[in-house]
């Protein structure tokens, strides 16, 4: 399982819908304007 880092200002709802959009899963904040997704292998 590889993981992709998202960095973006407006909230973890955004980050999700990015996620979705690139067939991610598992979206979580590390830190501020920081957030991981899993790729799915």
């Amino acid at each position: 399982m590889k993981s992709v880092i998202i960095v973006r200002k407006g909230g973890i709802d955004q980050v999700f819908y990015a996620c979705l959009f690139f067939n991610l899963t598992n979206a979580k904040n590390i830190k501020n304007e920081l957030y991981l997704c899993d790729y799915p292998e």
